[in-house]
């Protein structure tokens, strides 16, 4: 009979080789999903897909206080309508989905609230459910293994452990922010629904209900906190492109023509 420590040793090579497998995996996904052609044209060689990957790279500049100035992060915004744009051209060049162009828009969205409301707040104490607490703090470990993943270099076995670690954990957070969102807007929902029952002057009990909600959020919460949570399949599809936008190294700026003044 193996002892703990024993396992656990035996448990190392297919730890590793689930890790590796899940690194091909995404690898792969990344390639085949930014690198395929459309005609003549492809994504990663698209204006749109440059200007994407360079905005990603800034806001990840930001969040892990390459940069700090929350002025100039604020100044993002008008590359955040950009963003729009551009996503809206790919889906309709053939080169992004309609789903995926969405729920890459509503990440970059999402980013750029979490790093200017929560990295640059200026507040000391932040007053948040728990619930709350534990979506801010996936936004966080999300931005921490952005980080990481940009940084691994590539190549090796340790490299291409680190990456898939990276992307898991990505995954995950991203899951569990999917499952909270949709929990949250069902939630909304019903209540509306419950309102719109109300007879006029009618007092409506609506303690049953909130007790639910308690309940199922703490259930997602407990599910989260013991890593029970499976990967959405949204985030499945949007994985390769997250990849791809983290490990993309962002074109340098073009420079400037010269002033007609300027030439001799």
């Amino acid at each position: 009979m193996l002892t703990g420590i024993s396992q656990a040793r035996a448990a190392r090579p297919r730890r590793y080789l689930a890790a590796l497998v899940t690194c091909c995996f995404w690898g792969l996904l990344a390639a085949a999903a930014v690198g395929h052609a459309s005609g003549a044209r492809s994504l990663a060689g698209s204006e749109q897909w440059g200007r994407l990957v360079a905005l990603w790279h800034t806001m990840l500049d930001h969040s892990s206080e390459t940069i700090y100035s929350r002025v100039r992060f604020q100044e993002l915004v008008k590359d955040m309508d950009v963003m729009d744009s551009d996503l809206s051209e790919l889906a309709k060049l053939g080169l992004l989905r309609e789903g995926v162009a969405a729920d890459l828009r509503r990440l970059f969205h999402a980013r750029y609230e979490y790093i200017l409301t929560r990295h640059y707040t200026t507040e000391s104490h932040l007053r948040t459910t728990e619930e709350e607490a534990a979506a801010a703090t996936a936004r966080w470990v999300i931005e921490l293994q952005l980080a990481g993943l940009r940084a691994v270099p590539a190549g090796g076995k340790e490299s291409r452990g680190m990456i898939a670690g990276a992307e898991s954990s990505i995954a995950y957070e991203l899951s569990f922010l999917y499952q909270y969102d949709k929990l949250e807007a069902s939630m909304s929902k019903r209540r509306q629904e419950l309102e719109a029952k109300k007879a006029p002057g009618q007092e409506l009990d609506m303690q049953p209900f909130e007790n639910d909600c308690i309940r199922r959020r703490l259930l997602l919460l407990d599910a989260y906190g013991a890593h029970r949570i499976r990967v959405a399949a949204p985030v499945k599809a949007l994985m390769p492109y997250v990849v791809s936008l983290t490990r993309a190294r962002p074109s340098p700026p073009l420079a400037a023509a010269p002033s007609p003044d300027s030439l001799p």
